[in-house]
């Protein structure tokens, strides 16, 4: 789906959605000098659709890939189009956008592969999976270049299990190096540097157990599991984590990225995108703004600010369980939107109307028009006394009668 976010529209919908056919990931797959020129589908089944970058037409169909595969990547410059499948096949395609395309392999990696991820100048890739550690390979030759050590918890004597389920490279400005974030299945993160060791130099839990309970039978159970990290993405100083019960956490990496000696081992939080319904499967940075999008089996696509509070800018309904998605580059807010005006729900949407009605022109009442309620009040409660006092006397009078025929009786 082609979607106009103000609008809350969508330009365009291409597809069916059939069994088998999910779409793993979107990749921008134009020309060096327009990029978003065409986009690529990956599908879960190893087929691949290439669209129109405005979601006009459907350009190609492309068969021969590996199923379930993890990575895509395309170099604009060498118009490569690079993937990695679960089993741990790495293939290349040098013509890509064509019905001929034809992929080559390259090398193996080590199976299962559950995240892969290329660095910057494309020259690194590195992949982990369920009980996979992470490894680090050239891309020349599929020489193994770093393999993680295996870590030992330190209260139970025991190596830690290492389920990877994301990952992203990021660009250390100070060391001129890049490291590794990455974040596991039991509700982990972890960040390495390979050129300098081959432990993290940081590793924490961000979750904490969960636990179900079931009213209706009487009964709570205790899993022994945590909720699993779904998807990264870091920019700058800011490093965004998800998980499977939608909460997207925001930590402060700048002290690892500042210092130029040793990166401390230090993550602090700081705030998260609020109002998240469901498991998150992609986090998706703009190319140039402070924005981040998020979509996932909630059927929502939120678009939110990374800087501040991260306030939510947008929300669209779009009716089906979501797993990918990209920002085009011309996507931007207006100056001096309201960036609350994009939620469609129909609870938001009546309390604002409510609240307008309460304050004319969004203006509170002013202290003349307090103090002329205030004696409208004070003048009702007068005539209600007033009233009761007649009633009172009413009352009293007749009191009085009954009394005078009481005596005439006797």
């Amino acid at each position: 789906k082609f979607i106009e976010v103000e609008k809350k529209s969508i330009s365009s919908n291409h597809g069916e959605a059939t069994p088998g056919k999910t779409v793993n990931q979107l990749v921008w797959t134009g020309p060096a000098d327009n990029l978003e020129e065409t986009v690529t589908a990956v599908h879960a089944n190893g087929e691949f659709t290439v669209f129109a970058g405005d979601g006009s037409m459907v350009i190609a169909e492309i068969t021969g890939g590996d199923p379930d595969i993890k990575m895509a990547n395309w170099d604009a410059n060498k118009r490569h189009f690079t993937t990695v499948s679960a089993g741990g096949s790495v293939k290349r395609s040098s013509n890509w956008g064509s019905t001929e395309a034809v992929f080559e392999a390259l090398f193996t990696v080590t199976p299962p592969v559950s995240t892969a991820q290329l660095n910057q100048d494309r020259t690194k890739l590195m992949t982990a999976g369920r009980n996979n550690p992470a490894r680090v390979h050239s891309m020349e030759d599929g020489r193994l270049l770093w393999r993680e050590k295996n870590c030992i918890d330190k209260r139970l004597k025991i190596p830690r299990r290492q389920w990877y389920a994301a990952s992203q490279w990021l660009p250390h400005q100070a060391l001129k190096r890049e490291l590794i974030f990455s974040g596991t299945s039991d509700g982990r993160i972890r960040i390495h540097d390979p050129e300098k060791q081959r432990k993290p130099i940081f590793d924490t839990r961000i979750t904490k157990l969960t636990k179900v309970s079931l009213p209706h039978q009487g009964q709570e159970l205790a899993s022994n599991d945590y909720s699993a990290t779904t998807a990264i993405a870091a920019r700058s100083k800011w490093l965004l984590v998800a998980n499977t019960f939608g909460a997207v956490k925001r930590f402060d990496i700048s002290r690892i990225l500042e210092r130029t000696e040793k990166p401390q081992i230090r993550v602090r939080q700081h705030g998260a995108l609020q109002h998240i319904m469901g498991s998150v499967k992609c986090l998706c940075m703009h190319p140039s703004e402070n924005y981040v999008g998020a979509v996932g089996y909630g059927r929502h696509a939120y678009v939110y600010k990374t800087s501040g509070r991260c306030p939510q800018l947008a929300k669209v309904y779009l009716k089906q369980k979501l797993t990918a998605m990209l920002f085009s580059s011309d996507y931007h807010l207006s100056d001096g939107v309201n960036p609350r005006k994009f939620i469609t729900t129909e609870e938001e949407e009546n309390a604002s109307d409510g609240a307008a009605s309460d304050y004319s022109c969004g203006q509170e009442p002013s202290d003349s028009e307090e103090d002329e309620e205030d004696m409208d009040d004070d003048k009702e409660d007068v005539e209600l006394g007033s009233q009761d006092a007649d009633s009172d006397s009413e009352e009293g009078d007749g009191d009085e009668e009954d009394d005078e025929e009481d005596d005439g009786s006797e």
